[in-house]
């Protein structure tokens, strides 16, 4: 019997931060899931060479102090295939969320590439992203 209340108090803490408890006070989240993405760095257009890195400088901004949820930073190739993930997390952050590194990304290769930033909701729906297009030589 011991066994089986363990398991269920594991399940209840690995879904605890899935959507909003009374426990943290968050506000159970209805309507749509808008966050604006200041992407700082890279810069459009930017051209970055290979072997040198490239800073990455981002911020997720969710009015009214609501909660920022999944956060997913990439490195996509002209075909859109995904090169290298920068970030990947349930950050569960009230207003904003910044990510900054100064050697985040180091290419390898040559091409045109997109760096991308999207947050999505709780259930990992309702994806907000922002795309910078930039150059490797």
């Amino acid at each position: 019997m011991k066994d089986l209340l363990f398991i269920f108090a594991l399940g209840l803490s690995v879904a605890a931060c899935h959507h909003a408890s009374v426990e943290d006070n968050d506000p159970v989240e209805v309507g749509a899931y808008v966050v604006s993405i200041t992407v700082n760095k890279p810069t459009a257009n930017l051209t970055v060479t290979k072997g040198n890195f490239m800073p990455i400088d981002v911020a997720f901004k969710r009015n009214g102090d609501s909660i920022i949820h999944n956060i997913l930073l990439e490195i996509v190739d002209n075909k859109n295939a995904v090169v290298q993930t920068i970030l990947e997390q349930h950050a569960h952050v009230k207003g904003t969320f910044n990510f900054s590194d100064v050697s985040a990304f180091k290419p390898t290769t040559a091409g045109s590439f997109k760096f991308r930033a999207t947050t999505t909701d709780d259930d990992k729906l309702q994806p907000n992203t922002k795309e910078i297009l930039f150059t490797v030589n």
